[in-house]
């Protein structure tokens, strides 16, 4: 395998939740992806500002803001980096809103491995990212 070809998916988890985030943070590097953590729309604008960020992992409910908030920010900017959101509080308004705000996809908490797998793989191979591995 050309190791120079291939490319390690960067994706950010925020979620205010210290638990979860360590939860699913471990999700997304067993994925074999680096996985980044943000625990507030701040710190997820400080990881963003390179660019470098090949999809976003966002909760709904944040301590200083919410996920659409976040997700609205990075489209008027012109950022189209995928963005899956999860949220307790799922429900067909709600999938609707976030994907109008530019979500691809809403995961309702709690979610299995495979669902998040699915929804990440997705994302990741719509923007021409090497696949994952699920081993």
């Amino acid at each position: 395998m050309d190791t120079q070809a291939t490319h390690t998916p960067r994706v950010l988890v925020v979620e205010n939740n210290r638990e979860v985030l360590s939860l699913v943070t471990t999700m997304v590097s067993s994925l074999n992806c680096n996985a980044m953590s943000a625990a507030s729309i701040e710190e997820a604008r400080q990881c963003l500002l390179d660019g470098s960020i090949d999809a976003i992992i966002t909760d709904l409910v944040l301590g200083d803001g919410d996920g659409l908030e976040l997700i609205r920010e990075l489209r008027d900017r012109g950022d189209e980096v995928p963005a899956l959101m999860i949220s307790s509080y799922a429900s067909p308004e709600l999938r609707t809103t976030a994907q109008s705000a530019g979500a691809a996809d809403l995961l309702a908490k709690p979610f299995r491995m495979e669902r998040l797998s699915e929804a990440l793989r997705r994302v990741l191979d719509d923007r021409s990212t090497v696949p994952m591995s699920t081993e």
